[in-house]
């Protein structure tokens, strides 16, 4: 009798996409990503402002320093998808 592998892509049923690596990273990733953004182009505006005007030192930054953080955070998301997709792990041939 003829012993036959059994066929592991057939058996295989596909993760749900917040169990794949990749997703998980992502989550991990993604609040770093706002937050830095939002801590980089905070200071600089604030290293702006104190040049400019050296005598005010007590104005905060605007809000719409929010919209940088969250246009990175989706230029982020873009570039990460896109090589997720390209870089997925490999099954060898038969």
């Amino acid at each position: 009798m003829k012993r036959t592998e059994p066929n592991v892509r057939a058996e295989r049923e596909p993760l749900p996409v917040w169990g794949e690596r990749w997703f998980q990273a992502w989550l991990v990733l993604l609040p770093f990503v706002v937050w830095a953004s939002h801590a980089f182009i905070a200071n600089q505006w604030q290293r702006t402002w104190n040049i400019l005007h050296p005598d005010d030192v007590t104005t905060a930054p605007p809000d719409r320093l929010w919209w940088y953080a969250a246009t990175v955070a989706v230029g982020f998301s873009a570039v990460y998808l896109a090589v997720a997709r390209l870089f997925r792990p490999g099954e060898p041939q038969a």
